[in-house]
């Protein structure tokens, strides 16, 4: 079949003479089926997540990335076109941006994407395109801060902070699979810990047999939420966040004598950090647990489904943070 020579996309641009806090502009346009380098492959997309990350990055100008842009930074697809590696052509793969992808060079959010072929990793077997497509940013994070943290031992209690969002989903996923006790903490009902009735964490100690948790993964980014997990952390505990604080500025009260004397540690991480070739490590990483069932993807009827014709609407829902997957499907 012969290939199209445009491409639907969603495209970010900014005026010509932007300020730091200046917003872009996103819009639904026609775009010229990318141009392959000698290192890169060209995938059919058949679905990409759209991650709070692409809102900041593609409405609100945030991370200085390039302008103009389609952004998007997760993506499952086939790959069609790939002159110096005909062997990769008709491969199902999956991944994620790192630091590229919609950064530096076009995003997930199109028909077709260009990918280098350190970012190409083949799809899980038993994932959906549209579960495949919604892996990247949430688990590549929750997989390297735990790792970072190093929560691997399979010793550590381990609260999750925001654990019925997609990236506290897949802290607990992965944490439970290298063997650890979690604690789910959200404002939700299910969770160990209802962050609206039990501010203190409380119950967070309930559930250690009176003891605070080795480890704590903040996915929520509330300075008086951080404040009160610092409190109650560990012996030897180590407290990871992965975004800026909201609601309250980006400053918090830290007991410096307390972090010293219980040999305690703050950790960030960005998902903008990695390079595309570490991030791709991770997705390998996790295929291999997919495939063994060793985690589990988010369910198929847990996403939502939507047309490029309606992810610019679905940025403003994504940025809510209420817990809501969106994926266009192709």
């Amino acid at each position: 079949m012969a290939m199209p020579k445009t491409m639907k996309a969603l495209y970010s641009t900014i005026s010509s003479t932007p300020t730091s806090t200046t917003p872009a502009t996103l819009a639904l346009a026609d775009r010229p089926i990318p141009t392959l380098a000698s290192n890169t492959a060209l995938v059919r997309v058949h679905a990409a997540g759209i991650n709070p990350s692409d809102f900041a990055n593609g409405a609100l100008n945030r991370f200085n990335a390039f302008k103009p842009i389609i952004p998007g930074r997760d993506f499952a697809g086939t790959v069609v076109q790939a002159a110096s590696r005909p062997e990769l052509l008709g491969t199902d793969v999956y991944g994620t941006s790192g630091n590229q992808i919609s950064l530096t060079c076009d995003g997930t959010h199109a028909e077709y994407i260009a990918v280098p072929f350190e970012g190409l990793v083949p799809k899980p077997e038993g994932l959906s395109w549209t579960q495949a497509g919604v892996v990247g940013v949430p688990y590549t994070t929750a997989y390297m801060l735990l790792e970072r943290l190093n929560a691997f031992t399979g010793k550590d209690v381990i609260l999750v902070l925001g654990a019925t969002g997609t990236v506290g989903k897949a802290v607990v996923e992965i944490a439970k699979a290298k063997g650890c006790k979690t604690i789910t903490a959200s404002r939700r009902d299910g969770c160990d810990v209802n962050l609206t009735v039990d501010p203190e964490l409380e119950a967070a100690k309930v559930h250690n047999d009176g003891n605070g948790p080795d480890v704590i993964i903040d996915c929520v980014g509330s300075p008086a939420l951080m404040e009160k997990g610092l409190a109650i952390l560990g012996r030897r505990g180590r407290y990871g966040f992965i975004s800026g604080m909201r609601g309250g500025g980006p400053e918090i009260k830290v007991n410096t004598m307390r972090m010293f004397s219980m040999d305690q540690s703050l950790t960030g991480l960005s998902s903008l950090s990695p390079i595309l070739a570490e991030a791709s490590k991770v997705m390998e990483l996790l295929r291999g647990m997919f495939n063994a069932g060793a985690i589990h993807a988010l369910p198929e009827e847990k996403i939502t489904k939507i047309s490029i014709e309606e992810a610019k609407d679905a940025y403003q829902e994504a940025a809510k943070l209420e817990g809501k997957k969106f994926a266009i499907a192709f």
